[in-house]
């Protein structure tokens, strides 16, 4: 018998409004989200939001790639959600299968749904003789989406093409091609090719006379496509440096990795950047050790530098914040100042031998130096085992105080 209005359950009322759920949905994995979606149809909105949104497919197998492009297209709500999308620069054909076109087709189609798409990224994943490039040009034609971030490696994109690409998201403000990529690449990309480019990781310095004006730059020294020697790759980092004036007027924030060693050493690469970026907002020069048959080289200020360094960072016009991942040889002498009694951080007991008024007098001496400098952070080695980074914020006197965090993040924008 069927029961009647009034003896019917009523569904039982949330306690807190969707939005709350939705941000609480945030944190959970991909399978409790499809779990959401099934349970309750309340829900299902902002399960989907969330599982939606940020889409990775990197690591996926073949059979789940087609099942995700399939699922996109039978479905324009879901479609719609998409604003980011981590996609496998390759897939690995089944044995019992020697055609790519069902893949192709399915990635075109699935491409030209996601109509409100933001971030490409494309991650090299498997590759080897059965693997196929994932994106061809081909896929964006009929596509309807504006990218405003565009990172990763495409195999399949002759020079030309990444050209088109590039010109047809003229919003773009973030680029990260692969080294991979650029290798590839044999010609010049044209001025202004991304008219809003305000954000780029570089690792092929020669590009970067090509693009501009720009906001943020991530520029890694030493990491461009293979070079015979470490001195041809120093070479060519003191021949590029000096472009950076081209962003003079309008790069606020420079990360600058190191990977060259004491073949550029570290007071020669500061004084470089405040020559042609004086009024740059936040400096990281971040070391890496070297690589294929190079030998690692940790790269140091000596003593007797010291004094240089200071004058190079002086020449900075309106500097807040400044990230040296250096070995400052200064930090391990001993002054004859006391710890500062107002704060705790200088009597712990990570210190051992090594200074806290020594390093407080360092970090104060830069920002004496530069008086627009806010923030100050630096290694100092602690006997054998992981560096430990100081972080300093300027006081009301004009003092550098220790604080407890362990890292000023500059990274973040770009490590992605």
């Amino acid at each position: 018998m069927a029961l009647s209005p009034s003896s019917t359950k009523p569904e039982k009322e949330w306690p807190f409004p969707l939005e709350i759920y939705g941000q609480i949905f945030q944190f959970l994995g991909v399978r409790d989200l499809a779990r959401l979606c099934r349970v309750s149809s309340k829900c299902q909105s902002q399960a989907e939001a969330c599982l939606y949104r940020s889409v990775s497919l990197s690591l996926v197998s073949h059979r789940l790639l087609l099942s995700w492009c399939r699922t996109i297209v039978q479905c324009e709500r879901r479609a719609r959600k998409v604003r980011t999308l981590i996609f496998p620069a390759f897939f690995r054909l089944p044995t019992q299968e020697n055609s790519p076109d069902l893949v192709y087709d399915s990635i075109a189609q699935a491409f030209k749904v996601i109509v409100n798409l933001k971030v490409l990224r494309v991650d090299i994943g498997a590759r080897g003789r059965d693997c196929y490039p994932s994106l061809r040009p081909a896929t964006f034609d009929g596509c309807s989406f504006h990218l405003s971030e565009l990172l990763g490696d495409l195999p399949q994109f002759p020079l030309q093409d990444v050209q088109l690409l590039l010109r047809s998201h003229p919003g773009s403000h973030y680029w990260a091609p692969d080294n991979n990529h650029l290798t590839s690449i044999t010609g010049t990309l044209p001025l202004h090719i991304i008219p809003g480019l305000r954000d780029l990781r570089l690792i092929r310095p020669d590009l970067a006379t090509h693009l501009r004006p720009l906001r943020r730059l991530a520029w890694h020294l030493g990491c461009s496509p293979p070079i015979d020697t470490m001195q041809k790759a120093v070479d060519i980092a003191r021949e590029t440096i000096p472009h950076l004036a081209l962003f003079r007027d309008s790069l606020c924030e420079l990360y600058l990795t190191h990977r060259l060693g004491s073949g550029y050493p570290a007071v020669e690469v500061v004084t470089s950047v405040a020559q042609h970026l004086p009024n740059l907002r936040v400096f990281t020069l971040d070391y890496l050790v070297s690589w294929n048959r190079w030998q690692p080289l940790q790269l140091s200020i000596e003593v007797d530098e010291h004094r240089k360094l200071l004058e190079a960072i002086s020449q900075f016009k309106r500097l807040e914040t400044l990230v040296l991942d250096i070995d400052m040889q200064i930090l391990y002498l001993h002054g004859d100042q006391p710890v500062e009694p107002a704060n705790p951080l200088e009597r712990e007991s990570f210190w051992q031998e090594i200074s806290p008024a020594q390093c407080r007098q360092v970090a104060t001496d830069m920002m004496v130096k530069c008086p627009s400098l806010r923030a100050v952070s630096f290694p100092i080695k602690l006997g054998t085992g992981p560096p430990k980074n100081l972080c300093y914020f300027r006081a009301a006197d004009g003092q550098a105080n220790l604080v407890p965090s362990d890292l000023i993040d500059t990274s973040r924008w770009w490590k992605r």
